[in-house]
């Protein structure tokens, strides 16, 4: 809980840029830091435009390593507030380029110029909130297209048109500018998934709760995407541009190949299990070691320790959601529920008595949420109970 939030009563933009809680929200969100803010926007809404503001700010200058310095976000903050203040449309425009340009200098960043651009003049929340029902693409230019079916497919063509679930929306990219990088991104809430088909072939499936970002096509000798949450991968090979899924913690190299990616902010582990072909993964730090994966590993980062390791899986447990279904082998019970509640968008709890229980077994996502509980309750002999706003599972 905040220690005096009366303070931020007066906060401009900057001012949330620079304070300390707001920053843990932001990078470090937990349930208690998430009740606060979603309490102080409850009851002084005047303030959300200037926390979506400093929010987008924030989120746009993340780079591949994600711990940015209070000093370099303050300096790069204030050029461009200062640039608005004393400069003319064009000034701004460089001034942007450059900060960006730091960034990109300092941490190896992952997103570009137009990406941090943008983002500052859409006001677009990048953070999916409870209550976000709908899914949204938000095009390189600010458009914003939201979906809700439960399974979403989004292709981008080879022309530039864009098509969700086979409907054209043909928002192609003038060849003026064609050879400029601009970025995408798809926000996926709880309860939703999408099958996303990138200009270059790469097929992409994207689980609840996850968001991607992407360029409109890969003009560079790399491909690289942005990831936050889960996302299972086929990529298209091309042995000339190398393809980069940049999640906060880490950097994974693949060619052509087939993997699943598991990085949720709120996930103690991160991991990724590969299929096919081959991939290397490493932190997002300069000089860090990295591990080669052959199909049928798993690499598995503890964001406790920093550690990063392999070990062989099974790797059906770690990908059957594709295709529909969840299979476990031993596992906690909790992290079963966690997988369920967003997949399902409801609140599921373990009672602290069932804490270190396990799970064996299929779960088949086509069937209703109560349906999947009662064949957990009866395979761990458990209680099922339920108020207005959330299932509890006790012995």
């Amino acid at each position: 809980m905040f220690r005096d939030f009366r303070k931020y009563l007066n906060y401009s933009t900057e001012d949330f840029i620079k304070d300390q809680e707001f920053l843990d929200w932001i990078n470090h969100q937990n349930t208690e830091i998430r009740i606060s803010w979603n309490k102080l926007l409850e009851k002084y809404p005047e303030l959300k435009n200037k926390i979506e503001d400093a929010k987008l700010i924030i989120k746009s200058l993340q780079p591949e390593e994600h711990i940015v310095s209070d000093e370099t976000l303050n300096k790069i903050f204030n050029k461009i507030v200062e640039s608005k203040k004393t400069t003319g449309k064009r000034d701004v425009f460089n001034i942007l380029k450059i900060a960006a340009f730091v960034v990109v200098l300092l941490f190896i960043g992952s997103l570009t110029y137009w990406s941090l651009r943008n983002k500052i003049q859409s006001k677009s929340e990048l953070i999916i909130s409870e209550s976000q029902q709908k899914g949204r693409i938000i095009l390189y230019d600010g458009t914003i297209y939201e979906f809700d079916t439960d399974e979403t497919r989004i292709k981008h063509t080879t022309t530039g048109d864009l098509l969700i679930n086979q409907d054209s929306l043909g928002h192609s990219i003038s060849k003026s500018k064609k050879n400029e990088l601009f970025m995408n991104h798809i926000i996926i809430p709880f309860g939703k998934r999408t099958n996303i088909i990138l200009a270059d072939g790469t097929k992409i499936w994207l689980n609840s709760g996850s968001q991607l970002s992407y360029p409109n096509e890969f003009n560079d000798n790399v491909r690289k995407v942005n990831l936050v949450g889960e996302a299972f991968f086929d990529i298209k090979p091309d042995e000339s541009k190398p393809f980069f899924v940049i999640t906060q913690e880490l950097k994974i190299k693949v060619s052509g190949t087939r993997f699943n990616v598991s990085a949720y902010s709120e996930d103690s582990l991160a991991q990724t299990v590969l299929l096919e072909g081959n991939i290397s993964i490493e932190r997002n730090k300069l000089f860090s070691n990295k591990i080669e994966l052959i199909p049928g590993e798993m690499s598995i980062f503890n964001k406790q320790d920093a550690s990063l390791r392999k070990e062989n899986v099974n790797v059906e447990l770690y990908t059957s959601w594709i295709d529909g279904y969840l299979l476990f082998n031993n596992e906690l019970t909790t992290s079963v529920l966690k997988k369920l509640e967003r997949f399902y968008n409801r609140c599921i709890m373990a009672d602290h008595q069932i804490n270190y229980n396990t799970f064996s077994g299929k779960l088949d996502l086509k069937e209703d949420l109560n349906e999947v509980l009662n064949t957990i309750s009866f395979a761990s002999s458990l209680k099922i109970i339920e108020d207005d706003t959330c299932i509890i599972l006790k012995p």
